[in-house]
């Protein structure tokens, strides 16, 4: 039990203490000087500031999860303006990858051609990708110069609809939007009996609804439909890899070819153009993470900032005197608080993105994180002093 000074001998520690420049200022009842009780109100005020900008610069990562209810997914796909009867699509393949961000997908198309004329083509062509991609056209392996937005006109019937599928069900629906693409313009030469492969890649943002489920539905689309605008076609072969995780509906249907790795291969091989329009749908399954959302989110970044606000001044307060405690106690809590809760939540992002309610979640998160980081600071400031204070009396 220690006890307590008498004031003769506060005025002596105040005294002692001013001549060592350890602290400046009259002592508080409470044994911490009013610099030090000044300081801790700085990163209290610090830690406000911090609660009111941190949710800002999260906006960017949640921006999967903000938006309208609905939105339609921005059509792809290879068109010929005006019909030609020289060239025929012998073999069209188109690769799906949905296994990297759950908002996008990144699609591969090839295209086997033969000219079946006389004479040698020439067509002007026109791919149909999303503005938030970058589009890259090959033919035979090299790269062929496009134009972007063309003054052509496409086919009349070329058009996605405004048609979502429920992966629950299977059924189609009605969406708000359609979505939209943009056009990129190139020129093919095939030389009489002439054969070429012509291929192009890149990635579409999905559409994705949070109206109908406790999770949001994603939607592909590919139109196929132009196809009929070319001298003939030949097969159709789809590949679609989609994690594991995800109940998927497609129209056509493609069949479930196996599992490897955690991703799903869907499949299927058709004779001429199966339908107007490829759509696919997709939608998380519940498990632990989705059930238990929100305490992972938040729980973990107020854990961590009660951690740091203990361990951290009590490995300081061993070796340092009470201000220089209190100041790097405060400055490390912050530190890992932020470093760690930012970690944290951009961890368990790609998990609330496929919540319909995950913005709500997930500025939670941010908000307890703020939060833990702001208390963290005051806390390990106030409690580095007091434990240096306390083993330098004992000593």
């Amino acid at each position: 039990m220690t006890a307590r000074a008498a004031p003769g001998d506060a005025a002596a520690m105040q005294e002692t203490s001013s001549a060592r420049g350890r602290c400046a200022g009259p002592l508080e009842p409470s044994g911490i000087p009013r610099t030090t009780r000044a300081g801790a109100a700085r990163f209290a005020a610090l830690g406000r500031v911090l609660a009111f900008v941190l949710p800002a610069s999260f906006a960017g990562p949640a921006a999967g999860n903000a938006g309208p209810v609905q939105q339609g997914a921005d059509p792809g796909g290879l068109a010929a303006p005006t019909t030609t009867s020289q060239v025929r699509i012998d073999r069209e393949t188109l690769t799906l990858d949905f296994t990297g961000d759950p908002a996008t997908c990144r699609v591969h198309a090839a295209y086997e051609l033969t000219n079946v004329s006389g004479d040698a083509a020439s067509l002007d062509l026109v791919f149909v990708a999303p503005y938030a991609g970058e589009l890259s056209i090959r033919r035979d392996g090299a790269a062929v110069a496009t134009t972007p937005d063309p003054a052509v006109r496409l086919p009349t019937d070329w058009t996605a609809g405004t048609e979502g599928l429920d992966p629950r069900t299977g059924k189609t629906y009605e969406l708000l939007d359609a979505g939209s693409s943009r056009l990129w313009g190139f020129r093919l030469d095939v030389p009489v009996g002439g054969r070429c492969r012509l291929e192009a890649d890149y990635v579409t943002h999905l559409g994705y609804d949070r109206g109908q489920a406790d999770f949001v539905i994603r939607h592909f689309v590919y139109v196929l439909g132009p196809a009929r605008y070319w001298a003939g076609f030949g097969t159709l072969e789809v590949t679609a890899r989609v994690p594991a995780e995800y109940a998927v509906a497609t129209l056509p249907a493609l069949e479930r070819r196996g599992v490897r790795d955690g991703v799903v291969t869907w499949g299927g091989s058709f004779t001429g153009v199966p339908a107007d329009v490829l759509r696919i749908s997709k939608m998380r399954r519940p498990d632990a993470w989705t059930d238990n959302a929100a305490l992972l989110a938040v729980v973990p970044p107020v854990l961590l900032a009660i951690v740091a606000a203990v361990l951290i001044p009590w490995l300081l307060s061993r070796r340092l005197r009470p201000g220089a405690t209190a100041a790097l106690s405060a400055v490390a809590a912050l530190t890992a608080t932020l470093a760690g809760g930012m970690a944290w939540v951009d961890f368990v992002q790609p998990v609330l993105g496929e919540l319909s309610h995950g913005t709500g979640i997930f500025y939670g998160a941010v908000a307890a994180e703020a939060l833990g980081a702001s208390l963290s600071t005051v806390a390990a400031a106030i409690v580095g002093y007091r434990w240096s204070k306390r083993r330098r009396r004992a000593q």
